[in-house]
């Protein structure tokens, strides 16, 4: 018998960032049982102490959701080669492990007189979690008395991507029993990438869409008994495409690196920049948006669209908070220089032409999933010409007795919107010193006649809720009377 050596445990973390680490959290599974048998089967290892003298409370460890049924040595050396191998194995609630098998050897570098390792092979046919499925995960890696590592492959819908995970103790010494306080690691998967990829519902928040693209994940992380998981993670995406088919919403060319910190600190937030090539919606297109996208805590994010092409013009969204999880929010949607011509594309049964552009600021507030204006008022700009031509012969005068005053009247307005050089035009939505017509429109222009520049004025209220009138105009349902 050999002198008994210093067991160092493995004491588990608090259960967190169970979706982010699926493919670690199987491999771990597979790693727990090892360490459990080889524990058994070493007669020279000591056996580690039963997880009730881990915990106070007798509560069995959770680590990263992963009930453990003992405690965990760490391993310095097998003494032999050892294989074990299933048909499947279940190492926690939802996560299920297809044909794995685990190999155990010693490191050829091991002797009397070096540092003892164990080298190990790991293979798993599937790994199954939350509704989505790896495959053909390979992986080798190596357990010293300083740092175990990882690293290997694995699939994902078809597609092959890496990975890597380090890992190391920090040490205490109680009672004479060597003990891992804590463990520090960096993590790395490269090239994950996806081809019309739909998450399931557990992992997607019930939400139905289809990424295509890839990312990269790599970052720190620190586990401590009775603490949450420290993660430093940082995403780089390079995401083609991400599509909402039942809301008719797509977005294309995400780039860009994201970076956090749970739990969040208080006073160091991050601060990264997003950028898109083409958002769609509908009918509505976005293009060149740059969005600067801040995390303040663990639940709060700050975003700014500093800029956005959109009908020919430029858009910016200053600064607003959302709340992760939350259907509501509230900005403030600033245009410069929209074209007339492209929002007058909007408007399916517009039979003329305009031309200019317009600048304003529209409150907006989603919530419950419904998108709602508040007080705004869109003006003309005035360094660009503008000009409306609309064939209204008739429009005006069908009902009115031809040769009256009235007839002449309205006679001369329908002339002048043949060819209306515009020199004002503003839309007031929702004005506080006019509730009862949430919409109104203000033209002023003149017309050249056969005798003269003649001005014309044109006042529109449009009496109704903004949504129905918006509604209307992009069926082309809306009518005009005198």
């Amino acid at each position: 018998m050999t002198e008994e050596q210093p067991c160092r445990r493995l004491i588990p973390a608090q259960p967190a960032g169970r979706r982010l680490f699926f493919a670690p959290a199987a491999l771990i599974g597979v790693l727990s049982l090892w360490i459990l048998v080889a524990a058994a089967e070493d007669s020279e290892l000591p056996a580690a102490p039963r997880a009730s003298a881990l915990r106070q409370d007798g509560i069995l460890p959770d680590w990263l959701g992963m009930r453990l049924s003992g405690g965990l040595a760490w391993l310095r050396n097998t003494r032999f080669d050892l294989t074990l191998a299933a048909e499947s194995l279940q190492p926690a609630r939802g996560t299920m492990l297809l044909q794995p098998s685990l190999r155990l050897e010693r490191s050829p570098s091991s002797d009397s007189t070096s540092d003892e390792a164990t080298q190990f092979t790991v293979s798993v046919g599937a790994v199954r979690y939350l509704g989505t499925q790896l495959s053909k995960v390979e992986a080798t890696g190596e357990i010293r008395r300083d740092r175990a590592w990882t690293e290997g492959q694995a699939q994902l819908s078809g597609e092959t991507f890496g990975f890597r995970f380090d890992l190391a103790p920090t040490n205490a010494s109680a009672s004479g029993v060597e003990v891992a306080s804590a463990f520090t690691g960096a993590f790395a998967i490269r090239d994950l990438r996806f081809r019309d990829f739909a998450p399931p519902a557990e992992l997607a928040a019930g939400a139905s869409f289809r990424i295509s693209g890839a990312l990269d994940l790599t970052g720190h992380y620190r586990l401590s008994p009775g603490k949450r998981l420290d993660l430093q993670p940082e995403l780089d995406l390079a995401l083609e495409r991400i599509e909402w088919p039942e809301q008719k919403l797509t977005v294309e060319g995400v780039q860009g690196r994201l970076s956090g910190k749970w739990p969040a600190p208080t006073n160091a937030p991050t601060d990264r920049e997003l950028r898109i090539d083409r958002i769609r919606y509908g009918d509505y297109e976005a293009t060149d948006l740059r969005w600067r996208v801040v995390r303040l805590d663990e639940r709060q994010l700050e975003l700014e669209l500093k800029t956005a092409r959109v009908l020919d013009g430029t858009v910016r969204v200053p600064a607003f908070r959302w709340e992760l999880g939350s259907d509501r929010l509230d900005a403030a949607v600033e245009l410069e220089q929209v074209s007339l011509a492209r929002l007058a594309e909007l408007v399916p049964r517009f039979a003329g032409s305009i031309e200019g552009a317009v600048n304003g600021r529209v409150p907006i507030r989603i919530a419950g999933g419904r998108l709602s204006v508040g007080e705004a008022t869109l003006r003309l700009e005035r360094s660009r010409p503008a000009r409306l031509r609309y064939p209204a012969d008739g429009l005006l005068t069908k009902d009115v007795p031809p040769g009256s005053e009235r007839y002449r009247q309205l006679e001369l307005i329908e002339d002048a919107l043949a060819d209306l050089r515009l020199t004002e035009l503003i839309i007031q939505l929702h004005s506080p010193e006019h509730p009862e017509t949430p919409v109104r429109l203000r033209l002023e222009g003149t017309f050249s006649s056969a005798d003269a520049v003649i001005p014309v004025n044109f006042n529109l209220n449009l009496n109704g809720d903004v949504d129905q009138v918006l509604e209307l105009l992009s069926r082309g349902d809306l009518e005009f009377s005198l």
